[in-house]
């Protein structure tokens, strides 16, 4: 990303234009000038919404994507109003560019400061394009930033005549402005009066000018000339030189390239600028030297290498800048020469033996067909590498028709399979589909795009002991004799899509050895190609953007309770038959713009408020699930876009909402169903664990109506990515039982956002193997990955992995989800103390191997992660104090965590959540908390002042019950958990969770709180039990006093224990005194987490209860509706645990401004005399 901004055409030069240009009524056009359907609520110059940016951890590049249709030469105005909060970096408003033949060009930008006012900006611009990008707000290494933007006008205040007449008269144009007209020349087709332009110029405009001139020629000695010009200007320095090198000598060979070096060199007498163009190449070629290439060819590379740098310096002339350039490079050629003598001195020395015959160059050969693939000629040059490593020796790789006598290793679809007898129905293979076979002394390695490659793949494997277990860490045998069995196999893999998302899973070499081909791969054409995505997942609002239609059509999305809901949180309506025509038009644009893309996405967004409108719930009704509306919808698009795309997927979800199969609508056989498995326990085997049965009669379900049956799979802990994860021992047994279930595609979604996942290496590597064969010895692998890569502390790795997965082995009633937190219960004391000695062990026994030594400590993450966690329930209670059990301080933890984790590069600890934050909100564990105790006759409440200010425990007085969720006992409580907690954002635990809050007043019955919190927020709480009744109210204040605007959200977040949800009622207040119940019973999964977000017409009439009735006590909370955006009701069956959440609406407080909200809980017993009763 460039940092450079170009400058500006000379002002005596738009002054002409801006004079000579007639006044016209001109035209806006930038689509939506007041972001009322782009924009967010809450801040405006005008109307009700902005344009917003915001950037808290630092990025270097960040914006608003944006890009306009212009007339080329033309001149352009735009028009806006914006301000900002700069913390660190730069915030720009209008930030505009074109491209020149290197770098972004002619571009424009206004950099905004800090300030609480709106400021007009303006800039003009000239593009030689049609288009250019146009981003209203973009961030340039930005620390806690926000911007605004509003009221954005772009319109032409000039003609290309009129711009470019003042240049076209100018004797002495600046560098921008000759390459505007350089590119105004050439598309009058005189490329003469461009070239003219180089005379005068800096070296970086005469190579753009030559490079334009270069592609735009249809001379081939012309395009030679200007290529000569181009490197000899130094353009192979300049950002994405070779790239354009690489365009322009398409289909030379090195030779003939190097050819242009030289007279480049020569022509450019010895530049400094040459010589560096010069070095730039020679770095490529010395990165590429271990890239495909046997030990000889290495070396002959570098000795060309050496004489190339002779000649250049030859043609350079001796003593020139451009010379000194050169032979400065020889350092880095010695270098690259030790490497390659390292790597020869650790080649093997096995014999190999197929058929009786020892393979030998002299012997064997390794043959593709005259026209070989690029996957062929890959998949050649791999197995050639290998052979090399495991024998020391460099198999000759020569087209079938150079073989002569000697043996073949046949690799793709040669005319010798033929010749040796061996018949492949290559169509019965398809993509992926591979064979094996031996013909006497001779080998065949064979299948189509993909499968030629997971052939050799698959021989290296199995047949010659290679394993690649992560991209720094593969094995192959070095010595003794390996006799090849005979081969007969063949084998198309059951699943079409295999893929995971670690961030160590994208390597492409290391993807295509372990055959994983999803999207997130970085795997190229000449590995295979991979499965691509348009639109990866939850694509509604990209289908039909609420922004652009919602206010004319709220039609097209969701009607709940009688009301449209949007713009935001809606799904779509799935009966209205524009919205049906307007998706399908997308995706036919999709298809169209993304030919390499396999699977495109048409799925519901990530949260509830389906559609109930009439046609919807009737449709719904009639299939018996919601997943009916939805596949109508899906089936309608894959048959508008069949004909015109038969080769393409169309995707869509059977996820929470939709999980339930339809009674009669089947998919198409060019729609694939993902079905998500978010809801299940991961600790024993999707199949046999009671908590799964729903699943299970689900993924049945779909089975029999579907045809390409696809899975959304969760390996690991999302709120806790950083804490063991006792799902090893699932892996393939959930695989095996998805592919019974007809399934042919698998995504196992992992910690994609951030490395340093629990095992993540290690669970890659075993998902893997099971993806590519089911029936694989998934154990095995795990044992030989654990000893290759942890070495000598693979012993204790290996333990402990089964230390920790003990507990889960041995309870099938103890089920562990992928919210599940630390206290799940398979994370004892015992446990810890045996992982922690294990550890201790483990890192002694690698102390000399730095390299696997940090490969242990991020092992020992999870465990350090837990310990933290759990210590903060290292409390007893001691009198008006929670008091930390000294055994349980972790800051010498804490401090060794952040260490290990920063040099792995850790980012998140959480889905969402970023490990800094994290750090930063974990309480001080050296002190005692006080506790604060409010009474009056009916109830008791006790404060956490130190601890986020929180009501730790409310009891009822009459019964002794404690109403609010206790986490711990005895000397294990913690006090960060339950009670009755808020936060200042909308995040889960923001800031105000733990900080510490100031206690301002106090009486009996009531308590003022005060906080500054780490984001600004000061927060003002008053805690106050009513004089008599069993009435506790709670009135928070958000104030901003600062001098920028912050954004702020009043999260209130009370758990509260009931004896079982399985007997509890929540009630809903609705209009006209009534009242709504909603059942907590789960009878399918009673111990299962379940939510429910009420929102818009949804939203409670001012008040909601939970009804306990095992203990004949009920809870109403009472608030305002106007201070309250959303509520959102979660409850958990295995704790006994239900959650009354309000949340205020999103808001950005001015300096200055406050938000309050306030509310009440009335204890009622006996429980029938609540109001809604």
């Amino acid at each position: 990303m460039p940092k450079r901004h170009m400058a500006m055409i000379s002002a005596c030069v738009l002054t002409g234009v801006l004079a000579t240009s007639a006044a016209r009524a001109a035209e806006n056009i930038f689509p939506d000038p007041g972001f009322e359907k782009s924009g967010v609520e809450g801040v405006a110059h005008s109307g009700q919404r902005s344009g917003h940016l915001a950037q808290k951890q630092r990025q270097h590049w960040v914006c608003i994507e944006g890009r306009l249709a212009v007339e080329p030469f033309a001149t352009y105005r735009a028009t806006t109003y914006a301000k900002a909060k700069v913390g660190a970096g730069t915030a720009f408003a209008l930030y505009m560019y074109a491209w020149n033949s290197f770098d972004w060009a002619f571009a424009r930008s206004v950099a905004l400061k800090t300030s609480d006012e709106w400021q007009k900006v303006e800039i003009t611009f000239v593009s030689p394009d049609k288009a250019v990008q146009f981003h209203p707000l973009a961030f340039i290494d930005a620390v806690d930033t926000e911007a605004w933007i509003d009221d954005l006008t772009v319109e032409q205040i000039a003609t290309p005549a009129d711009t470019m007449a003042p240049l076209l008269a100018s004797k002495d144009p600046s560098k921008e402005e000759r390459e505007l007209l350089a590119r105004y020349f050439v598309s009058r087709h005189e490329p003469d009066k461009a070239r003219t332009l180089m005379d005068g110029a800096a070296d970086y405009t005469k190579a753009d000018i030559a490079c334009l001139l270069a592609k735009t020629t249809a001379d081939p000695a012309e395009r030679k000339r200007c290529t000569i010009e181009m490197v000899a200007f130094g353009g192979l320095g300049y950002s994405n030189g070779t790239a354009r090198f690489a365009e322009l000598t398409a289909g030379m060979s090195t030779e003939q390239q190097f050819d242009l070096y030289r007279a480049a060199l020569t022509a450019s007498h010895g530049s400094a600028a040459a010589g560096k163009a010069f070095g730039t190449v020679i770095d490529q070629w010395l990165t590429n030297l271990n890239s495909g290439l046997t030990c000889r060819e290495a070396e002959t590379k570098l000795k060309d290498i050496d004489v190339s740098l002779d000649a250049a310096i030859a043609a350079a002339g001796p003593g020139t800048a451009a010379a000194k350039e050169i032979d400065a490079m020889r350092e880095r050629i010695q270098t690259a020469r030790q490497t390659l003598d390292q790597r020869r001195a650790a080649l093997g020395n096995c014999t190999v033996s197929i058929g009786g015959a020892n393979v030998a160059p002299a012997t064997h050969a390794i043959v593709i067909p005259v026209q070989s693939t690029p996957q062929e000629q890959h998949a050649a040059k791999d197995l050639q590498r290998h052979f090399e490593l495991i024998t020391g020796q460099e198999i000759p790789v020569l087209p079938e028709t150079e073989l002569g006598t000697r043996t073949p290793i046949v690799v793709g679809r040669c005319n010798l399979l033929e010749k040796l007898g061996v018949a492949v129905d290559f169509n019965k293979l398809g993509l992926e589909g591979m064979v094996l076979r031996t013909a006497g002394p001779a080998l065949v390695l064979t299948g189509n795009r993909r499968g030629v490659l997971y052939a050799c793949y698959t021989f290296l494997e199995d047949s010659l002991g290679c394993r690649w277990f992560t991209a720094d860490c593969a094995t192959w045998p070095t010595s003794g004799a390996i006799t090849v069995p005979e081969l007969n196999r063949e084998y198309v893999p059951p699943l079409e899509y295999r893929a995971t998302d670690y961030p160590n899973s994208r390597d492409a070499d290391w993807a295509v050895h372990n055959k994983i081909n999803g999207t997130q791969t970085r795997i190229d054409e000449k590995r295979g190609g991979k499965i691509d995505y348009r639109g990866f997942v939850h694509t509604f609002n990209h289908l039909v953007p609420p922004e652009t239609y919602f206010v004319s059509h709220p039609e097209y999305y969701s009607e709940i309770d009688g009301k449209r809901v949007g713009p935001d949180h809606t799904q779509l309506c799935l009966t209205n038959p524009d919205v049906l025509r307007i998706a399908t038009e997308t995706i036919r644009t999709w298809m169209r713009e993304s030919p390499t893309a396999t699977i495109f996405s048409v799925s519901q967004n990530d949260w509830h408020n389906y559609c109930q409108c009439a046609k919807c719930t009737a449709l719904a009704d009639a299939e018996g699930s919601q997943a009916g509306p939805l596949l109508h919808f899906v089936n309608g698009i894959a048959d508008a876009v069949r004909d015109e795309f038969p080769d393409k997927i169309v995707d869509t979800l059977a996820y929470q909402y939709t999980r339930k199969p339809p009674k009669s609508v089947r998919p198409r056989p060019n729609v694939a169903v993902r079905l998500c498995s978010i809801e299940c326990c991961f600790a024993h085997p999707l199949e046999t664990c009671e908590a799964n049965r729903t699943f299970v009669e689900d993924i049945q379900g779909w089975h029999l109506i579907s045809n390409r049956l696809h899975i959304w799979d969760y390996v690991i802990n999302y709120a806790h990515c950083v804490m063991p994860f006792p799902n090893l021992h699932v892996l393939r047994p959930n695989i095996d039982f998805f592919i019974r279930n007809g399934v042919t595609g698998i995504y196992e979604e992992a910690n994609y956002f951030s490395k340093g996942g629990e095992l993540a290496e290690l669970r890659t590597y075993m998902m893997a193997k099971a993806l590519w064969d089911p029936s694989v010895d998934v154990e095995k692998a795990r044992d030989e990955f654990i000893a290759a890569y942890y070495q000598e502390a693979g012993p204790f790795i290996r333990e402990y992995i089964d230390t920790f997965h003990a507990p889960v082995l041995k309870d099938p009633g103890r089920h562990v989800r992928i919210y599940s937190p630390p206290t799940v219960g398979y994370l004892t004391p015992d446990v810890l103390a045996k992982a922690t000695e294990l550890f201790d062990k483990a890192e002694t026994a690698v102390q000399g191997k730095p390299q696997v030594l940090h490969r242990v400590q991020v092992a020992r993450l999870p465990l350090m992660y837990t310990r933290i966690a759990l210590s903060k329930g290292g409390y007893k209670e001691i009198g008006e104090a929670l008091v930390p059990d000294a055994s349980t301080d972790v800051s010498p933890t804490i401090q060794r965590f952040a260490e290990i984790a920063h040099t792995e590069g850790v980012t998140s600890i959480r889905e969402g959540g970023s490990m800094e934050d994290w750090l930063a909100g974990l309480p001080a564990q050296s002190r005692p908390l006080p506790l604060l105790r409010l009474r009056n006759a009916a109830l008791e409440a006790t404060l956490l002042p130190d601890c986020g200010g929180r009501i730790w425990r409310l009891r009822h007085v009459a019964t002794g019950r404690n109403l609010t969720k206790q986490y711990g006992a005895g000397a294990t409580l913690d006090p960060t958990t339950g009670g009755y907690e808020e936060f200042s954002e909308s995040g889960y635990r923001s800031p105000g969770w733990t900080e510490a809050y100031a206690v301002t007043a106090k009486d009996e019955h009531s308590a003022t709180l005060e906080a500054t919190l780490r984001n600004g927020i000061k927060v003002t709480r008053r805690i106050e039990l009513d004089s008599e009744k069993p009435i506790v109210r709670v009135t928070s204040t958000l104030a901003n006093p600062g001098n920028t605007e912050r954004k702020a959200c009043l999260r209130v977040h009370p758990a509260f224990q009931v004896t079982s949800t399985q007997t509890a009622v929540a009630w809903f207040a609705r209009a006209g005194d009534k009242w709504e119940a909603l059942p907590l019973a789960n009878e399918k999964e009673p111990a299962a987490e379940k939510e429910l977000w009420l929102r818009e017409g949804n939203k409670p009439a001012g008040a909601w209860a939970w009804v306990d009735p095992d203990a004949n006590i009920a809870v109403l909370d009472r608030f305002d509706p106007t201070q309250i955006g959303l509520c959102y009701l979660n409850w958990n069956g295995g704790e006994g645990r239900v959650n009354l959440e309000l949340w205020s609406p999103d808001t950005v407080l001015k300096p200055g401004e406050t938000m309050t909200v306030s509310h009440s809980y009335e204890v009622i017993q006996p429980a029938g005399n609540w109001p809604g009763k």
